[in-house]
């Protein structure tokens, strides 16, 4: 009777500590965007698509913005520094870019483009270093692992069975390292994936699956599973003549806030699914954050702030999300009052 009067106290202390963590975050937003410059002064805070942002070591924001295209800098309050690049093949344009990404070990700027097929080389100021072409085509999210070494999300090819989700590409030898993970989910899936890595630890959540995995990233072995506990409702494939889409209802994604590992999860509901049409415009667009606790997921909050938007990139305690409709705008998320250790708990 002692031993489970200890354990009915320790559960009750465990719940009570995440609930006053619970009340204890607040969020300030901040946000980037209009919908018509009504000023030259207002044009660099018009976007047309953003496709991809990162930040650099001072929280400087950068934006691609794949239609005109460019990339645009904002400080880290959302002031306007500069645009850079145009247009084309030149050394300092870019086409049809996918994504834009900081070197945290070097500081240069990144941009892929030419459909995934190149990777183009700036230093801080936007000056061009050197341009890479890539062994295969990388469509979806990667990072640097090193100043040499990027690891990126394979996407996998129409009609294939099975492929590795994880490969490491050297630049300078411009060959794929390693790949490991092997699954057999339909490819299109990948595209919302992300990863972070940790200590030589790669954390990530497959496909759209409400699961924690991570891996030893000099072996590839599988170290461990944590659930997510909430309902999982499976994807749905729609296929056209000449392509396919996936339709999905929740997918989550690991980020790192001032080095911790928490989990964003977005839960998306239509009106109706009668039609591809009707995917196009979500009733409902939900994100909640979970903080990683050892080996369990504990839900700290639902951000309501982030309705409708999509992951952007994460600095120290700020999550920067995106949005399309009605018009592209940048949010701001920064959470503060995080006291996240539980004492013996």
């Amino acid at each position: 009777m002692f031993n489970k009067k200890i354990f009915i106290i320790f559960i009750l202390l465990k719940f009570i500590s995440i609930e006053t963590l619970c009340k204890e975050i607040k969020i300030s937003i901040r946000e980037i965007g209009v919908e018509e410059a009504r000023s030259e002064d207002e044009k660099p805070y018009q976007f047309y698509i953003i496709d991809s942002i990162d930040c650099d070591k001072y929280g400087n924001i950068y934006v691609l913005d794949s239609k005109e295209p460019c990339v645009k800098v904002f400080d880290k309050d959302g002031m306007f520094i500069r645009k850079l690049f145009r247009e084309g093949k030149g050394p300092n344009e870019i086409a049809n870019p996918y994504k834009v990404a900081i070197n945290k070990f070097t500081g240069n700027l990144f941009v892929l483009h030419e459909h995934g097929y190149y990777l183009k080389e700036f230093d801080s100021s936007g000056n061009y270093v050197k341009h890479y072409p890539l062994p295969e085509q990388i469509m979806y999210y990667f990072e640097f692992i090193d100043k040499d070494r990027i690891l990126y999300i394979f996407h996998g090819r129409p009609r294939g069975k099975t492929y590795n989700n994880f490969k490491i590409l050297n630049l300078k030898t411009l060959k794929i390292e390693k790949e490991f993970f092997q699954t057999d989910r339909e490819f299109v899936i990948n595209g919302i994936m992300r990863f972070v890595v940790k200590d030589g630890i790669l954390w990530t959540c497959p496909g759209d699956e409400m699961r924690l995995i991570c891996f030893d990233l000099k072996t590839g072995k599988k170290l461990n599973s944590i659930p997510i506990e909430e309902n999982y409702k499976k994807y749905k494939i729609r296929r056209g003549p000449n392509w396919v889409s996936a339709t999905l209802y929740n997918f989550a994604q690991p980020i790192s806030i001032n080095e911790k590992i928490f989990i964003l999860l977005t839960k998306i509901e239509y009106y109706k699914e009668e039609t591809s049409e009707d995917f196009r415009n979500p009733k409902a667009h939900k994100l909640s954050l979970y903080y990683l606790d050892n080996d369990h997921l504990n839900k700290i909050r639902e951000l309501p702030e982030g309705n409708f938007m999509y992951l952007g990139t994460v600095w120290e305690n700020r999550i920067i999300l995106y949005r399309h409709e009605p018009f592209p705008k940048i949010r701001i998320l920064e959470l503060k009052n995080m006291q996240l250790k539980r004492g013996k708990n």
